[in-house]
């Protein structure tokens, strides 16, 4: 398995061509569902900066549910996310900075930014430094790490990564 950036989605004519999510489980009211619908379960990772991950948090907002499912938001960076490799990815924030350190692009333009914003949170779950250690902290296999991902806190797994399916999940 080779870690992939929505850069790598990317045809030779510039044409963005988007390979479907690979974590695409349903929150669920039925009986003996893996996950069922409950306050505190669920925790969102969203990037603003990521038009698919941002629509889920603007369904979450609209739905009332930000007392019911948490969130955190990355930096609006991409940084090496692993020295053995070139993959690059987004970031979350490092609060343990003095107020002096800034942090750059890998890819792309943009920064320097601070090495943390007032909204861009730590990740509260694994203390992971990238998104990508997320997947890996659940043996993902497809080695291409999104946001955003709908969470299981309880039993420490990807729910979904696809944005559509977790809106119609939060709108149900």
């Amino acid at each position: 398995m080779s870690a992939r950036t929505g850069l790598d989605e990317t045809s030779a004519d510039g044409e963005f061509k988007r390979t479907d999510a690979a974590w695409r489980s349903t929150i669920s009211k039925e009986p003996g569902s893996m996950f069922p619908p409950e306050k505190d379960r669920y925790h969102i990772y969203v990037a603003h900066a990521c038009p698919w991950a941002h629509r889920t948090l603007m369904a979450r907002a609209l739905k009332g549910l930000e007392d019911v499912i948490s969130i955190t938001v990355v930096m609006p960076i991409w940084q090496r996310t692993n020295p053995k490799d070139e993959h690059v990815g987004w970031m979350f924030a490092d609060h343990s900075s003095s107020g002096n350190n800034v942090v750059t692009n890998s890819a792309g333009l943009g920064g320097p930014f601070p090495a943390s914003y007032p909204s861009n949170e730590a990740d509260p779950i694994f203390n992971a430094r990238s998104v990508r250690e997320i997947y890996e902290n659940v043996n993902d296999k497809d080695g291409k790490y999104t946001v955003p991902i709908l969470f299981d806190k309880k039993l420490k797994t990807i729910v979904s990564n696809e944005s559509s399916e977790i809106i119609q999940m939060l709108n149900s």
